[in-house]
């Protein structure tokens, strides 16, 4: 007699019956109408791209280890899609000549990361992508973060539930070189720790920053920039681009009035490859909701990856409906 087949769904991924389609249906028809109001355009893209896309501006990490690659019968080397970013500036670099900018996308899409399954945290989840592309400028990166705190209001959530985590990616690269006495190289090889540094033990990052170099009095002044604000910071690499940026960008933050969402944070790296500038992340600020809801920031080259000297700069963030049922349930 044959097996029994399982009647559960592959592990990290879900099965949605009508009862949980009608909540999906809700939180993402209310994301699409703050959108649209806000005039941006829903788009999408393949569920199958080159594995080589995510290698050359993921990093070798996402693509070797966390996508569901296979060869196909023509001898292609694919992966199920990670994340959208690198396919909408395919989209973007296909049609540059055709298009208006700057462009505001949007696009609700499932995607596949092999990783552990945890709270907040699935191997199958659907993600809202917000860009803009075709402004070079910090008012692109308070526009997509006015809308990240935009969808949260919609739901009725205010500053006590939630917080933005900003730095920059050129401050975090000029400061770091300053203090290390490094080059952009060893810059982003120390990123690459500090990204790290709230998922490892204390011993454990020292011990990264040590073999890459680093004595203790430079640790230290590292140390320091977590307990910063975002002028005591800055002042310490005044002529940075990024410096100017993220001044720039928290005085805009001010006057609009979204300061009391935001917070200037050191320690926000996002681990990708790709960002220049600007880099967020949306926290719940519930405590067993522990995981950034939103990520992203400024790309400003990915689009040259397709088009030698695209010079098409993009800005936008990402967010998984599985952190942000979580956040409802649970305010």
């Amino acid at each position: 007699m044959a097996e029994k087949l399982s009647m559960q769904p592959y592990k990290g991924t879900r099965d949605f019956y009508p009862q949980e389609m009608k909540l999906r249906n809700w939180f993402f028809g209310i994301i699409r109408r703050e959108l649209e109001n806000a005039a941006f355009d829903e788009y999408n893209g393949p569920m199958l791209e080159s594995l080589s896309l995510y290698a050359a501006k993921s990093g070798e990490e996402l693509a070797k280890e966390q996508t569901y690659n296979f060869t196909d019968r023509g001898g292609r080397s694919l992966a199920i899609r990670p994340e959208m970013t690198p396919t909408v500036a395919r989209m973007v670099a296909a049609k540059m000549g055709e298009l208006n900018y700057p462009l505001k996308w949007f696009c609700i899409s499932n995607m596949y990361r092999y990783e552990r399954p945890q709270r907040g945290r699935l191997r199958e989840f659907w993600q809202l992508n917000v860009d803009i592309f075709g402004c070079d400028t910090f008012e692109a990166d308070l526009d997509v973060i006015e809308s990240a705190i935009s969808l949260l209001r919609a739901f009725g959530a205010d500053e006590t539930m939630f917080r933005v985590h900003i730095n920059n990616r050129r401050f975090f690269n000029d400061v770091i070189a300053a203090v290390c006495n490094t080059d952009a190289e060893g810059a982003k090889k120390v990123s690459k720790v500090v990204d790290r540094k709230g998922k490892v033990e204390r011993e454990s990052y020292e011990k990264d920053l040590f073999e890459l170099g680093l004595n203790s009095d430079q640790i230290a002044k590292i140390d320091a920039l977590y307990t910063m604000n975002v002028h005591e910071a800055t002042a310490l690499c005044p002529e940075s681009v990024g410096s100017q940026e993220l001044v720039s960008l928290f005085e805009m933050l001010e006057r609009t009035g979204l300061d009391k969402y935001c917070v200037f944070d050191f320690g926000i790296i996002r681990g990708l490859d790709y960002y220049t500038g600007t880099v967020f992340e949306v926290f719940d600020e519930a405590p067993e909701n522990n995981r950034a809801m939103f990520g992203g920031g400024r790309y400003d080259n990915l689009v040259d990856l397709f088009v030698k000297n695209a010079r098409i700069s993009g800005v936008g963030y990402g967010m998984g409906d599985v952190t942000l049922e979580n956040f409802l349930v649970t305010h």
